[in-house]
């Protein structure tokens, strides 16, 4: 298809320029603009995968299903973690101050480990 357009003096520099600062004549820039602007978009690939929808009845059950394993998990199993999380926080830790007391047992399972005054 062919089309003729007529613009004003300065209109037609401006492409001129534009199309010279982008290594092109004056025909190509414009065409590649029109079919930028006009052009079919291009179709996503039937190869390509479909993306997950992580809020989806059945991904939600899936977290759901997640968070509730982990209070499962064997209570003594999260006391030994506890404790040398503990360890590793002192070892790590420069200076003198320590964070948790020296000897200190780690809290029961859903006590508060600092003590309310």
């Amino acid at each position: 298809m062919s089309i003729i357009l007529n613009v004003a003096p300065e209109v037609e520099q401006r492409v001129e320029r534009e199309a010279a600062e982008h290594g092109q004549d004056a025909a190509t820039f414009l065409r590649r603009i029109v079919e930028e602007r006009f052009g079919v978009p291009a179709q996503p690939s039937q190869a390509s995968a479909p993306k997950p929808d992580f809020f989806s009845e059945e991904s939600i059950a899936a977290w759901q299903a997640m968070i509730d394993s982990f209070d499962e998990e064997d209570a003594e199993e999260q006391r030994a973690t506890l404790t040398l999380l503990q360890q590793v926080v002192e070892e790590d830790r420069p200076g003198q101050r320590r964070v948790f007391s020296p000897g200190a047992n780690p809290p029961a399972l859903g006590e508060t480990p600092l003590s309310e005054a």
